[in-house]
């Protein structure tokens, strides 16, 4: 890849960084201050987009999925294609995933190259979007049942501390988990910038945009999906957090917003299915699988024209 190329790429990838931030980053400052939460939750999310893109995503790498296949040419196909469509989905409030058109932008490029796309692959996408949200579930019910049973034997000051300092501890790992997933792929997309220039300016552009007003997917899900009381919000961060964890050690993008999403519907099932709002909820899967497949398509084309 050429200067200028690289820092086209560059330039790109902060672009995409910033409106990630805009949508996943205000994302988890609004579920916690939703949840209770003060300014120092925003502190604990600055602070965790920093060192989670830095460190936790210094070794994630897309090569573990795809190899080195793309081409610096394809590569800049790929993050504009993402650009306008996160770009689009954050101006209008279409819930969109980032790491699904990202990905599928990547396999579109591949495929109209005429490349296969390994079966390692196919295992480890649908490990993380298909099971992933069933995982982030299954352990957030198991964490909301746990900690029930816990604060039942405290005192409502014991109780309020540990609400407290569980908020900022839990929006801090779920900032690190999230950009080091996310942001550090998205790094390791870029040929020829080492570590540390690309993961800091990425890193610095995320955490701008976490602080531009607009409004967030939690907005969507509090008002159409689910209304949650504060203990399953912190149960369903710890839940997808957990499970967001494992796949960025496996180098695997996934996406927060779809395992919160899935632990926020799922959760009061324990309860009733009448409080979820099931059209709601398909309607983000819709609208995730549509510009995914959108932009498949449009990496496929770009690549055979």
């Amino acid at each position: 890849m050429s200067w200028d190329q690289g820092s086209a790429a560059l330039l790109l990838a902060t672009l995409i960084a910033f409106v990630h931030g805009w949508s996943t980053g205000s994302l988890i400052i609004s579920l916690f201050r939703s949840s209770g939460g003060s300014r120092r939750v925003t502190c604990a999310v600055v602070l965790g987009g920093l060192t989670g893109t830095v460190i936790g995503g210094r070794f994630v790498t897309h090569t573990v999925l795809f190899g080195e296949t793309v081409s610096a040419e394809g590569m800049m196909s790929v993050l504009t294609i993402t650009f306008l469509l996160l770009f689009l989905g954050s101006v209008t409030a279409i819930p969109i995933s980032y790491s699904h058109v990202l990905v599928f932008a990547v396999i579109g490029e591949i495929l109209g190259s005429g490349r296969p796309i390994g079966l390692q692959s196919v295992l480890y996408l649908t490990m993380g979007w298909v099971v992933g949200p069933f995982l982030a579930s299954g352990l957030t019910i198991a964490t909301h049942a746990s900690m029930r049973r816990f604060i039942s034997n405290l005192d409502i000051l014991t109780v309020n501390a540990i609400n407290r300092l569980s908020l900022y501890a839990v929006s801090f790992f779920m900032t690190y988990v999230v950009t080091g997933n996310n942001m550090g792929f998205l790094a390791s997309l870029l040929k020829g910038i080492e570590w540390p220039v690309a993961h800091l300016l990425i890193a610095l552009s995320w955490v701008l945009g976490a602080f531009f007003p607009g409004r967030v997917i939690w907005d969507y899900i509090a008002e159409r999906v689910v209304r949650v009381s504060p203990q399953s919000v912190f149960t369903a961060a710890v839940g997808s957090s957990a499970t967001m964890l494992l796949f960025l050690h496996l180098s695997v993008p996934t996406s927060i917003s779809h395992y919160i999403l899935a632990s926020a519907a799922l959760l009061p099932l324990q309860a009733s299915l009448h409080v979820i709002g099931w059209r709601a909820v398909f309607r983000v899967v819709a609208w995730s699988a549509l510009t995914s497949v959108l932009g498949l398509f449009a990496a496929w084309i770009l690549r055979v024209s």
